[in-house]
């Protein structure tokens, strides 16, 4: 769904991939990751064709709608439902967002199905079967389960992070895409776009 300036929706598009705030935005679509801004200069200035008329850029990509309610003049750093610094319970830097424990701990809090435990890959695939039922080929990949967790600040700019709560073996015949999960294990998308797959 396309949110438009122009009908009242007010807040930032944060990047995800760069974290930086997005200047200028026209409208954003949080389904296909799209967005149109107006192009502007080095000083934040917008820019102009030979006509006089406003540039525009479209850009595709990882984007995050932050909503600014009235009279909220919070920082963007409270706006992003930060989680805190460390778990309370086993002292991990990876918390949920707006949490103060990590997956792990918050799995084991709410007896999830999924433990969303974080573990050292072995350094062998070949030791491991493929996942998929009733085949006995050796796994030749490997595919991630991630969890987002408290975004990490630095020189001025948060840069989103994941932990990898599970992992997954496959034969190429039996690829499954790695994917995207919520704080209750529950599969929120699967990365099958952007060359992933195997060929």
């Amino acid at each position: 769904m396309r949110l438009y300036a122009k009908q009242g929706f007010r807040g930032r598009i944060l990047d995800l991939d760069t974290g930086r705030l997005v200047p200028k935005v026209l409208w954003f679509d949080a389904d296909a990751g799209e967005l149109e801004a107006f192009a502007v200069d080095d000083r934040g200035a917008l820019r102009h064709d030979h006509n006089g008329n406003f540039l525009t850029v479209r850009l595709k990509g990882r984007f995050r709608f932050l909503p600014r309610s009235e009279g909220d003049s919070s920082t963007l750093g409270k706006k992003m439902r930060l989680g805190a610094p460390q778990c309370q319970q086993c002292g991990s830097s990876l918390t949920l967002l707006a949490d103060d424990l990590c997956p792990a701990c918050r799995a084991a809090q709410r007896r999830q199905k999924n433990p969303m435990k974080v573990e050292r890959m072995p350094e062998f695939l070949l030791c491991q079967p493929c996942a998929h039922p009733g085949c006995d080929q050796p796994a030749v990949w490997s595919v991630a389960d991630e969890v987002e967790v408290t975004p990490q600040q630095a020189q001025g700019m948060f840069f989103t992070r994941a932990a990898v709560v599970g992992r997954r073996f496959y034969c190429t015949r039996h690829w499954q895409p790695p994917r995207i999960l919520d704080d209750r294990g529950e599969v929120i998308e699967e990365l099958a776009e952007g060359g992933v797959r195997p060929t």
